[in-house]
Parts: structure tokens; C-alpha cells; sequence
């Protein structure tokens, strides 16, 4: 039972994680805006959006290695119930 307990710990922690890099992406994304809007110098623009793409590609990995842990370890209990 404590494997379980553990193991859900980590997943909510790694999909926290997740949630919080999204919502930096997502400021990220806005500051860009903001910096195209009043015209400022076109390489902090393309810097804010090139760090912005690397961190929505990071959320999306670790949400692909959360779902996947969580996935492959309820097959695991599953399988072993029907042994």
C-alpha cells in the first residue's frame, strides 16, 4: 500500500509540476505579445517565444511520463489481481 501511496505522490507532483510550467508558458506567451505590441527590440521577442516553445514541449513531456507511469502501473495491479 505505501508503493500506491508513493507512487500517486509522484504522479500528482509530476502533473503539478506540469501545471505550473503550462501557466509559465502561458505568461510567457502573453509578455510576448506585449513586447511585440509596443515594438520593442526583435530579439527579446523571438528569445521570449523560442523559451516559450521549449517550455510547452517540456509540459508536454512530462505529462506523456506521468500518464505513462500512472498507465503501466495499473496494468501492473491489474495483472496482478487476475493472477
Amino acid at each position: 500500500m505505501k508503493l500506491r501511496n508513493r507512487l500517486f505522490e509522484q504522479v500528482l507532483l509530476m502533473l503539478a509540476l506540469a501545471m505550473v510550467i503550462f501557466a509559465a508558458a502561458i505568461m510567457l506567451a502573453w509578455m510576448t505579445q506585449w513586447v511585440e505590441v509596443h515594438d520593442l527590440p526583435a530579439y527579446l521577442s523571438h528569445g521570449m517565444h523560442l523559451i516559450g516553445m521549449v517550455l510547452f514541449f517540456l509540459d508536454g513531456c512530462f505529462v506523456i511520463a506521468a500518464s505513462s507511469i500512472l498507465a503501466a502501473r495499473l496494468y501492473r495491479m491489474l495483472t496482478k489481481e487476475d493472477l
